[in-house]
């Protein structure tokens, strides 16, 4: 199973040829929208392959219905990145085993993207770099 939690950032305009990767190695595939990516979203694209989107929050008390990420690949500016938070953030990922994906390079994250950019990372992203080096089971 491939989960491709989106956010609201440029690459989730992309995020169908992700999850067609993922379709096209024999993997089912959901993506998890934050309220924030619905607008990025390529809708159409995602109901043709048959790849469900969960947008809402799961109602207190239901049993929780995301594995804990085996990559993740941090599409945020410097200014962003500032946020006290976002250290913390990535370093509990990383004690979860995830692996951080550089979005420009496919190896591994080091730094924030620079502010304006993301489109042009967006449009060059490798998705076999989140997707392929995953055990797709």
């Amino acid at each position: 199973m491939i989960v491709l939690v989106v956010t609201g950032a440029p690459l989730a305009r992309h995020a169908h040829l992700g999850a067609a990767l993922a379709r096209a190695a024999g993997h089912p595939v959901t993506v998890v929208a934050t309220a924030a990516a619905g607008p990025w979203l390529d809708h159409d694209a995602l109901a043709c392959l048959e790849v469900p989107v969960l947008d809402r929050h799961r109602p207190p008390g239901t049993a929780k219905r995301l594995p804990v990420p085996d990559a993740v690949v941090p599409f945020v500016s410097r200014s962003l990145a500032g946020h006290p938070a976002w250290p913390r953030s990535l370093t509990m990922l990383r004690e979860a085993g995830a692996r951080l994906v550089d979005p420009r390079t496919g190896g591994p994250w080091d730094e924030p993207l620079e502010s304006g950019s993301g489109d042009a990372v967006a449009a060059a992203f490798d998705w076999g770099w989140a997707i392929g080096a995953q055990p797709l089971s």
